[in-house]
């Protein structure tokens, strides 16, 4: 083939191309609002409440976020939302284990090393975590 017939060949195909597109966008409701994602969605102080179970409460507000928030989520909801509570390490491996399914696998310690990276936790000693002041900036993060 020559370079003209594959322009042309080219130019047929943009044009259905375009054509295509025009017809499906036609074809759409317009929106007044895009939709936004629930994993975006930052969840405001209200929203968050932890009279739920840990696991309904886990299946509400870890779905789409990383591992980090969700460890962080898991020990915001083991300590009711209160940073000055501290709570061992052992029991919020045994909680993540408990949910593998919704939580998206076993318990790994990285989950709470990065947490602590973002600021979101703190140890103030060894096997023992406490939510930070920041621990808010976790649930609109989504990032990391």
């Amino acid at each position: 083939m020559d370079r003209n017939r594959l322009i042309s060949i080219f130019q047929q195909l943009k044009t259905l191309v375009d054509e295509g597109i025009a017809e499906i966008d036609a074809g759409r409701p317009a929106s007044k609002k895009p939709s936004v994602p629930r994993s975006k969605c930052p969840l405001m102080a209200t929203e968050v409440s932890f009279n739920t179970n840990v696991l309904a409460f886990m299946k509400k507000h870890a779905r789409g976020v990383r591992s980090p928030q969700k460890f962080t989520l898991l020990l915001a909801h083991l300590a009711k939302g209160n940073v000055a509570q501290q709570v061992p390490s052992g029991e919020l491996k045994n909680q993540w284990n408990k949910m593998k399914v919704v939580l998206g696998g076993k318990f790994n310690s990285a989950y709470a090393n990065r947490a602590k990276a973002n600021g979101w936790v703190d140890t103030p000693k060894h096997g023992v975590y406490t939510l930070a002041a920041s621990w808010r900036e976790a649930l609109a993060n989504e990032s990391d």
